[in-house]
């Protein structure tokens, strides 16, 4: 949640002048919306997001053993390796979806995403 909490912080800072330019012109009720999804509720779920794919990947790593003759410096390297893997697999339909046109019907870039998530799994 501290992860959560630190996205909130680091997006008010970033964002507060481009969001103001944005909402000059909506009404006070649209204003109070928008800043509320962009300043709170959008980084809260990335930082949730974020804390869903750390904590199953820690578990993960706990329960891996390797021989006690392997040295600490080749376990150490093939756990960096392992995660550098995961992540990479992960990311790959975020990716999918970022790179569909946006002229692309939403039951599509699902199935694509679905199917890139598929793949990596």
């Amino acid at each position: 949640m501290l992860t959560a909490m630190l996205e909130v912080l680091i997006s008010f800072s970033l964002n507060r002048a481009i969001i103001n330019t944005k909402t000059l012109f909506m009404e006070r009720w649209e204003k109070r919306l928008f800043k509320l999804k962009f300043h709170v509720l959008y980084p809260f779920l990335l930082g949730v997001a974020s804390w869903c794919f750390v904590f199953p990947l820690e578990l993960l790593i706990k329960y891996i053993d390797f021989s006690p003759d392997s040295s600490k410096v080749f376990g150490f390297f093939s756990l960096v390796g392992f995660t550098t893997f995961i992540i990479i697999l992960s990311l790959l339909p975020g990716l999918t979806f970022l790179s569909l046109p946006n002229s692309m019907r939403v039951s599509r870039q699902l199935i694509a995403v679905t199917f890139m998530t598929i793949v990596a799994i």
